[in-house]
């Protein structure tokens, strides 16, 4: 099963595997937060965007970040700045 939490919500023991998924990892955020960090699996630069200037809610980020994983066409074409290679 696939949950989308914050970085930041409480660490619970169901959660297994917490794996940061965002393209740049913030400064000053312990690494005891998550298990391993995949920054190729990070949402677009625009649905960060929106996110962090209170553009849409949690649930819709959530929503549409799901459909971010699980299209087939590459996040990284639609990106101006930050490409992953990996």
């Amino acid at each position: 099963m696939l949950k989308i939490k914050s970085v930041y919500d409480p660490i619970e023991k169901s959660d297994g595997l917490r794996i940061l998924a965002t393209r740049i990892r913030g400064r000053g955020l312990s690494s005891d937060r998550y298990h391993v960090w995949m920054a190729n699996l990070g949402p677009s630069e625009k649905l960060m965007g929106q996110i962090r200037n209170d553009e849409i809610s949690w649930a819709k980020f959530c929503r549409l970040y799901k459909d971010e994983l699980l299209t087939s066409e590459s996040i990284d074409k639609k990106n101006k700045t930050i490409k992953n290679k990996g």
